[in-house]
């Protein structure tokens, strides 16, 4: 009998939203990234690119080639990206610039990478395993993942108890044999008209509690998704709605 594999985005997606799950990986239904995803996608290629890098030649890149990665990245994902009133290809492009540049001069400085898009497979006894990528570690064992969000959302971001810092502490210990010495979200806050983009560190320490939380969250979706049980996202998640879901119209925005 086959194990069943579950991406961490899978797991993620879940727990987020049973209806998007089907959508997405029981159904298989492709649709357009909204502009905040695309967004995060284009500064992340960049930021990884430049990191990558930096594990053997111990120095960034300039500034420039990582702006062009950044700028080739986006252009390609604008075209299968959903626009609206409120972004647009235009400033969106101008918002992940700024996010990039702030990222390489203030963040990428400081960091010493040990290891970067490092992908790993954990085995469960409960049947299932868990694969996934930890985005970035360093030479002190600070495990590290970059987000771009805006200035709402910038507070959302917490270590404990979050499914992401959980899981990559525990692959982290599973592949080195040893704790981790923390975890951060580096969190660039998106620019607006009247404020410039903004670097808003969340650290934090992931401890036994939080595995033990974690396996038991993915214990239970996986019991969920075997007996076929996929919940709606709950009423009034930020997330449901057509500007944050790209599968808003086959499922609250149908008429």
């Amino acid at each position: 009998m086959n194990r069943r594999i579950y991406r961490q985005s899978e797991i993620k997606t879940f727990l987020q939203c049973g209806r998007k799950w089907e959508f997405q990986y029981l159904h298989k239904i492709q649709r357009p990234k909204r502009a905040a995803a695309s967004i995060g996608s284009s500064a992340d290629a960049a930021i990884s690119a430049n990191l990558a890098q930096k594990v053997t030649t111990g120095t960034d890149m300039p500034m420039g080639e990582v702006l062009e990665i950044c700028s080739k990245d986006f252009d390609e994902r604008a075209r299968e990206t959903i626009w609206d009133e409120e972004d647009t290809p235009g400033p969106a492009k101008d918002s992940v610039i700024a996010c990039v540049t702030l990222h390489h001069t203030q963040v990428a400085p400081k960091i010493k990478p040990a290891s970067v898009q490092e992908q790993f497979v954990i085995e469960t006894d409960a049947g299932f395993d868990l694969t996934g990528t930890i985005d970035l570690t360093e030479t002190s064992g600070v495990i590290a993942d970059t987000k771009t969000s805006s200035r709402q959302r910038a507070t959302s971001h917490v270590v404990e108890r979050a499914f992401q810092p959980a899981l990559y502490d525990f692959a982290y210990r599973a592949i080195r044999g040893k704790p981790s010495t923390g975890f951060r979200f580096d969190v660039i806050t998106r620019p607006t008209a009247r404020l410039p983009a903004e670097y808003k560190p969340v650290q934090g320490q992931v401890t036994e509690a939080d595995h033990e939380w974690l396996f038991s969250a993915v214990g239970a979706t996986d019991k969920a998704i075997a007996a076929g049980v996929a919940l709606p996202a709950p009423e009034g998640s930020w997330f449901c709605s057509e500007k944050w879901c790209e599968y808003w119209s086959l499922c609250k925005g149908r008429k």
